[in-house]
């Protein structure tokens, strides 16, 4: 998980790093970087959500400048969660997530709206397995469209528990 990761990454110093050095290089090249390095940790759970909030807000804000209001529910930050993050991989299969969730099908939504024409804000949530478009206008739903989501990284990472399983990690 992202905070276990995380957990891990704080116990990293200089003692760490030279020892891991010294099995890749010889000791006059390690010697040659001095001491002065640059550590930080692992983003933890909360670190990711914070990114993810802070791509959708962009994309509000964006969207905003059209005149059109867009909202997302907590339900996306979960389910961009749960498909985009890799932990040892850092930020950029969350963003491709993003993209692939929400900016892929962004086009279609605000061009949707606009002929439209009718002044409704857009309320994006996810159902399993939709992604749901709400258009709202004066707290009355007016219409809503349905995006079926192929979400496959939520069935790699559930245990079989077979023995084909085992057999593969041995």
């Amino acid at each position: 998980s992202a905070d276990a990761f995380h957990e891990q990454s704080l116990k990293i110093n200089i003692s760490t790093i030279k020892n891991a050095l010294a099995k890749r290089f010889r000791q006059e090249q390690i010697g040659r970087l001095g001491n002065c390095h640059i550590i930080y940790p692992a983003f933890s759970k909360a670190s990711f959500e914070a990114i993810i909030q802070l791509e959708l807000t962009k994309t509000q804000n964006k969207v905003k400048q059209l005149g059109i209001e867009l909202h997302f529910d907590k339900s996306i930050i979960s389910v961009i969660y749960s498909e985009g993050v890799f932990p040892t991989q850092g930020v950029r299969p969350l963003y491709t997530t993003i993209h692939q969730i929400i900016g892929s099908r962004l086009g279609k939504i605000i061009s949707e709206q606009i002929l439209s024409k009718d002044n409704a804000s857009i309320h994006i949530s996810w159902s399993r397995p939709d992604l749901v478009i709400d258009f709202i206008s004066e707290n009355q739903p007016l219409r809503t469209q349905r995006y079926t989501l192929i979400l496959s990284l939520g069935k790699l990472r559930e245990s079989t528990h077979d023995d084909m399983q085992a057999i593969t990690a041995v």
